[in-house]
């Protein structure tokens, strides 16, 4: 059995941590901490400037070609093709780069880049929300991992 003071020690450690994160600018608020670190950790491997998103500009980041890059994150792996995704801004964007991270570390595994004319032909009736899938997959520019075939934003 676990004692109240190891969950408190553990409380104290994560607070810690958070409190690490937001001053080096990782997160600003703890609402989705895993979705906050893709971002940034994006931004870094990709060179896309973060901008403050709102459901008015409907996207996170902007490339160094001034292109609007919306970004998801899902825990899990690339291969799971019963992930969903809601709340892309089709009419906003023109790339969405697509985070997949260790459910247990949230460790980066995988990013994609796929087109907003790739996605339209995925996205169901109501234009916000699509189903992950192999055809999907094999029709994004994965760019994490690096490789010699890389082509950044």
């Amino acid at each position: 059995m676990v004692s109240p003071e190891d969950v408190t020690q553990l409380i104290a450690q994560t607070a810690a941590c958070i409190a690490q994160l937001k001053k080096i600018g990782v997160i600003q608020s703890t609402d989705d901490i895993p979705l906050a670190y893709a971002k940034w950790f994006s931004a870094q491997h990709l060179s896309l400037e973060l901008v403050a998103s709102s459901p008015q500009i409907g996207y996170d980041a902007r490339s160094k070609y001034g292109d609007r890059i919306q970004i998801k994150k899902q825990l899990g792996s690339d291969t799971n093709f019963e992930a969903t995704f809601g709340d892309v801004h089709l009419n906003s964007i023109d790339y969405l780069v697509i985070i997949f991270m260790a459910e247990k570390t949230w460790g980066i595994t995988s990013i994609y880049q796929v087109p907003r004319d790739i996605l339209l032909r995925f996205v169901n009736s109501d234009q916000t929300t699509f189903q992950w899938c192999g055809e999907l997959r094999s029709l994004s520019l994965q760019v994490y991992p690096w490789d010699d075939n890389t082509i950044l934003l």
